[in-house]
């Protein structure tokens, strides 16, 4: 049907598909933009993460060498004062090691912290929203 402001109709409706174009333009910029930003985030974190779990059977063996020292030195000498500090030091890497362990355990995406249907993608302390 042509009415009398059919010209005028036809040039709004160029005019929102014009927009719509230009939109849809930027907004593809704006994801390539945003994949090659994040991409390289989250693989860093993931050669952190990695190199942090690499640690921990370092860390394991350095409490059951220490446990092994602390039961040589505790039955053949009786050295109160360094089986103390063996101990001590026990205690602090298993602590460490606790900690270590939550922290790469924990889910930061649980509590579905990204809007609008975004993926959320879990990492070290952090998250991010794609």
């Amino acid at each position: 049907l042509i009415t009398p402001d059919g010209g005028q109709r036809l040039q709004q409706l160029n005019n929102v598909i014009a927009r719509l174009q230009q939109n849809t333009t930027r907004n593809q910029e704006d994801l390539r933009r945003l994949r090659d930003l994040t991409i390289p985030q989250i693989q860093q974190r993931i050669a952190q993460l990695q190199e942090g779990m690499v640690s921990l059977p370092e860390l394991q063996n350095r409490i059951e060498a220490l446990e092994i020292q602390s039961n040589a030195t505790s039955s053949s000498s009786g050295d109160i004062r360094n089986t103390g500090r063996v101990m001590r030091e026990i205690r602090r890497l298993t602590v460490r090691v606790n900690v270590l362990k939550a922290r790469l355990e924990a889910d930061e995406c649980e509590n579905n912290p990204c809007q609008h249907g975004g993926t959320c993608i879990d990492g070290y302390l952090q998250y991010k929203c794609l």
